[in-house]
Order: structure tokens, then C-alpha cells, then sequence
């Protein structure tokens, strides 16, 4: 493969030492031998040895993750900082790509690679000791998309004016079946059959159910008979008559029907299709954004990422549009498997995480949970009592003031899990019991209720208990200064708070150039402090 010859070491350009203007340890020289030194085989497959000379593609690799490190988010900007910017102009030794050329490779031939530059910085941080992977600290924050907060595209609402829309036909149709019919009684063998009309395609259509092609050409069918029906009646009746007015009328209702509600069923069609089955919203401009409820309480279009960090180190990353599917980090871990070769011993999280389906991935894939559940309090409150004992007899339990909890109700829950039964037990009678001001903190009157999981109960209890452990309570305290000191890091030092592409594709790739950043310059600084000693 041949590439366009750049020389980093080119000292002279209009006179002024470039390379002398470039400090010995500064980031710029890190990046750049971070980069070099990587093995990047599946970047270089994606050129052809055929036609002139590219850019080198470790060269471009460089400038837009330096780019992205300096807050630079756009290729126009890329461009002119390779033009302008000393530090840019020594990556590229007076190299000038411009911003098309930077955008086809930031977005085109860099695509499929951008996960693997991003495991690669991770594992050489471990090499050196700089992270552990045995722990992972995981969490989850919004993201706006590069879209208008008026460009939504709601599916109650896109399904609700369907629905209004096909009223609004299947009503004509029915109309118009029962004018053929009344023309039927009244004339007989002289019907509208015999005019014309060719009608019978009306029963056998389900407006409810038909795709809007199928209406469009049944209004097109309706019209063009009911319009020869019109012509045949003109040659028997004055054009005055009462059956050829009542078809006109209809004519010029199917009209209506053609140029407004057709295109209308096929726009909301597409609005469905648009934002599928698992997702309640969609944006016009970035038809993957969902509209999500963002951290400072409005509602925008926008994106959930959700990381897993070690010492601030981000070692794995997904983005979601759907905002409930962000809570479950089985997507997560399995991203953190295939790309560093290994689960985390132990994941810790807040309240969000500590669900079903998280607990039962966490005990098949042997990993220690500190994942907070929803209910921890109660649950703490229940672990001061210890002494409930289930009789499988009777099923039934007892609490340790003696007092029964018997049946109350049970449920099949085929949801975040296996298929289990659940099942919730209550004591009918609290009063007078010495322990309840801490077995019913939230004064329940009606007495004490205990629901059990024989699946994912104990799993629930026994994250209680690691939480409760000093370990946990060690881990909990420096579980708030992991993930979310690395989203006020992109946010805040890199005033990245907003996607500057579209699609979810593009936007994943983006974030990871984002968080790539944030690694190597956490790299750096940790390299620093050891040749420092600081």
C-alpha cells in the first residue's frame, strides 16, 4: 500500500523550527507515538492499492483523535486547525487534508475500527497498571442528538390519527355500500350493478388492517366505477336526479379521501415504521434519536450512553435509543468480554441497575453484585430481621415474633429472568409487635408484606448483604467519583453535551472518539505522575 510520504521530524517550514516548538513530553508527541506504535491492520484494508497516493491513515487517525482531545468536534474545524495549529500542522508535517477528506475518514474507513483503537489504548493502560479490569463501575447519562426538540414524531399520536384517518374511510366505504344496496332494492335488475358499479371489492376489504397502498387502490377503484356509474345514469336519468347527486356526493368525498387521507396513512406508516416496535418516540431530523427526558428536566432528542470505568478509565461503552433497554447492562458486559477477553469479578451501580435481569446475568456469569437494588431500604430493613422462616409445609412464613405471614397472591413472571412464580405472603395482624417500627418503616396498616422470588430473591438478598459488607461500603463511596467523573469530564472539560452527526451509528462511533480521548489523556497524566513521581 502506498501512501502520501509525511515527516513528522521536518524542522523547517517558512523558516520556524516546528519540531524545536513542540515541548519533549507534551500530549501532542503522546498521541502520536500511542498511535504509531499500534497495530492497525484492519484500518490499512480499508484502502486500495489502486490509483494515486492517500493520506497516511495513522496520520488522520491522529489529528482527529488530538482533535477530539482539544474539544474539536467537526471536520470544517479539523481542517482549519491542520492549516492554523502548530501542534496539528507538526501530526501532519504540513499535511492539509481537507475537511471532506477528513469527514470520508472519520465516518467511512474508520468505522469498524474506532472499537478496536479504543480496546487497544485500554489494554495498554492495564499493561502498565494503570487500571485493573477486575472491577467495573457502571452508570448511565443522556446525550442530546444533533436534531430540533420540535422535530418529534410521537407513536400514541401517529397511531391515534391512523386510527381517525381509517374511520374516516371504512365510514365512505360504508356508505357507499349502502347506497349500492338501497339502488339495488329500489331498482332491481336495473342496480347499480347493471350501470356499472362494480362494488363487491368493499366487502372483502378490512380497512382496519389494509397497508395504505391497498386503500389508495380501492378509493382509485371506488372512484372510477362510482364515476362510470355516474356516466351510464346521466344517458337514463336527468342530471338532476337524486341518485346521480348522491353519487356525486360521493365522488367528491373520495377526492377528498385521494389527495389528503391517502398521503396522511402513508406518512403515518412510515412514522410507525420509523420508530419500531421498542421505542415510543422518534425525531424527524435524526430518525434513530429518541425524545428523552434529559438531565436538566426537558425533553429532547437524544441518545442514553452507558459506560463501565476502572480508575476513570472507560473500558467499555454502548449507546442506546431506547431508553429503558440502558438499565439492562447485559449488552454492556458482553461488549466488555468480546473486546478485552474477560468479565469484571465484580460490577458496582446504582439503584437503576440492581433489577431482575441484571441479577440473574450477574449470578450465571459469576460476577459479585453490588448493584443497588430498587427496593435497598426495605431490604435493609429486612436484613436487621433475620429471623423469618419460610415452613415450605405450610407455605407459609414466620416472622420472629411469632406471627404468621400467610398466601396472599401469586403471579407468573416470564419478564427480566426465567420463568418463575412469584409470590407475595401477609401478616394480618402487626399491632402491639415489638419490632414494628423496623419491620414496617413506611407504616403499613394493613400489616407486614413480604413477596418472594424463589429465584431471584436470594439473589437480591445476597447483593444486600455485599453492599452491606465493608468491602461494599468501600466500593459504594468510590463508585461516585468513577462514571460520573468521567461524564462531567466530556461535558464540562470537553463541552460535549450534544451529537454533531446523525443516526445511531455514526453518533456511537462519535462518542467512542469522545471517550477515546478521555483514556488517553488520562494515559498521559498517569504517565506523567510516574515519571514525575508525583
Amino acid at each position: 500500500m502506498s501512501y502520501r510520504e509525511y515527516n513528522q521530524e521536518q524542522t523547517d517550514i517558512f523558516g520556524l523550527d516546528i519540531n524545536a516548538r513542540i515541548p519533549e513530553h507534551h500530549l501532542v508527541r503522546f498521541v502520536s507515538d500511542l498511535i504509531e506504535n499500534m497495530d492497525l491492520t484492519k484500518l490499512h484494508a480499508q484502502y486500495s492499492p489502486e490509483g494515486s497516493p492517500a493520506y497516511n491513515p495513522k496520520m488522520m487517525l491522529k489529528i482527529i483523535v488530538y482533535a477530539y482531545m482539544n474539544g474539536i468536534y467537526t471536520c470544517r474545524k479539523i481542517a482549519k486547525a491542520v492549516r492554523e495549529n502548530i501542534n496539528f500542522i507538526w501530526l501532519t508535517g504540513d499535511q492539509q487534508p481537507d475537511f471532506r477528506t477528513i469527514n470520508t475518514f472519520a465516518w467511512t474507513r474508520c468505522k469498524d475500527v474506532l472499537a478496536e483503537v479504543f480496546c487497544k489504548v485500554v489494554l495498554m493502560a492495564e499493561e502498565k497498571g494503570y487500571l485493573e479490569l477486575d472491577s467495573c463501575f457502571i452508570d448511565g447519562t443522556t446525550l442530546r442528538a444533533n436534531a430540533g426538540k420540535n422535530s418529534y414524531i410521537w407513536k400514541k399520536s401517529a397511531l391515534r390519527y391512523q386510527e381517525q384517518v381509517k374511520t374516516r374511510v371504512d365510514n365512505l366505504f360504508c356508505r357507499i355500500k349502502k347506497l349500492n344496496e338501497e339502488e339495488q332494492l329500489q331498482y332491481g335488475d336495473q342496480d347499480l350493478r347493471e350501470v356499472g358499479a362494480q362494488l363487491e371489492f368493499l366487502n372483502e376489504l378490512n380497512v382496519e388492517e389494509a397497508e395504505p397502498e391497498e386503500i389508495a387502490q380501492a378509493v382509485e377503484k371506488a372512484q372510477s366505477e362510482l364515476q362510470k356509474a355516474v356516466d351510464t345514469l346521466k344517458t337514463h336519468l336527468p342530471s338532476n336526479a337524486p341518485a346521480i347527486k348522491n353519487i356525486n356526493h360521493l365522488l367528491s368525498e373520495l377526492n377528498k379521501i385521494q389527495k389528503l387521507d391517502v398521503p396522511k396513512l402513508e406518512k403515518y406508516e412510515q412514522q410507525i415504521e420509523i420508530i419500531g416496535k421498542d421505542r415510543n418516540s422518534a425525531s424527524k431530523t435524526d430518525n434513530d434519536a429518541s425524545f428523552i427526558r434529559m438531565k436538566d428536566g426537558l425533553l429532547a432528542p437524544g441518545y442514553v450512553s452507558s459506560i463501565s470505568t476502572s480508575n476513570q478509565f472507560v473500558t467499555a461503552v454502548h449507546l442506546y435509543n431506547v431508553p429503558r433497554e440502558a438499565v439492562e447492562y447485559t449488552t454492556l458486559m458482553d461488549i466488555h468480554y468480546t473486546s478485552l477477553g474477560t468479565y469484571p469479578k465484580q460490577v458496582i451501580g446504582d439503584a437503576a441497575y440492581g433489577i431482575a435481569v441484571n441479577l440473574d446475568y450477574t449470578h450465571k456469569k459469576k460476577i459479585v453484585s453490588y448493584l443497588k437494588p430498587p427496593d435497598y431500604k426495605r431490604d435493609y430493613w429486612d436484613s436487621l430481621l433475620p429471623g423469618f422462616v419460610y415452613e415450605e409445609t405450610k407455605d407459609q412464613w414466620v416472622c420472629p415474633n411469632g406471627k404468621t405471614l400467610t398466601l396472599d397472591n401469586e403471579e407468573v413472571v416470564r419478564a427480566n429472568g426465567p420463568e418463575r412464580t412469584v409470590k407475595s405472603y401477609r401478616c394480618e395482624d402487626c399491632q402491639d409487635c415489638p419490632f414494628v417500627q423496623k419491620c414496617i418503616p413506611y407504616k403499613n396498616k394493613s400489616g407486614k408484606s413480604l413477596v418472594y422470588d424463589p429465584y431471584l430473591s436470594p439473589l437480591r438478598q445476597e447483593t444486600v448483604h455485599n453492599l452491606q459488607s465493608k468491602e461494599g461500603k468501600k466500593l459504594m463511596k468510590k463508585r461516585c467519583i468513577e462514571p460520573e467523573a468521567v461524564f462531567a469530564s466530556i461535558k464540562w472539560n470537553s463541552k460535549f453535551s450534544r451529537f454533531t452527526v446523525r443516526s445511531l451509528s455514526k453518533c456511537k462511533n462519535q462518542l467512542l472518539l469522545v471517550l477515546l480521548g478521555h483514556n488517553i489523556q488520562k494515559f498521559y497524566n498517569a504517565s506523567m505522575a510516574t515519571m514525575t513521581g508525583t
